[in-house]
């Protein structure tokens, strides 16, 4: 089990975390891209005006682990003003 970066107590096996590092510049810069266009009058979530985001993440097996680990990977990217 390795440590989970910047979460205290959270350990995780390594192959579920090099292929989340592996995935998560992918992950973020969708949503930024995403999060970008919804600036743009006509483009949030519903089409209409911009709104709070509301991001769903699930997956089977490996993609479940990843889910799970890129939920939390956000919430604390959220949490330090980064994303």
């Amino acid at each position: 089990m390795s440590p989970f970066p910047h979460v205290q107590l959270v350990k995780v096996h390594l192959g579920f975390l090099l292929t989340h590092t592996y995935v998560r510049e992918a992950v973020n810069a969708l949503l930024r891209t995403a999060v970008a266009a919804d600036g743009q009058e006509g483009h949030g979530p519903s089409g209409g005006e911009s709104r709070p985001w509301r991001v769903v993440l699930a997956g089977h097996s490996l993609g479940g682990a990843l889910a799970q680990l890129a939920a939390l990977d956000l919430e604390r990217q959220k949490d330090d003003g980064k994303l």
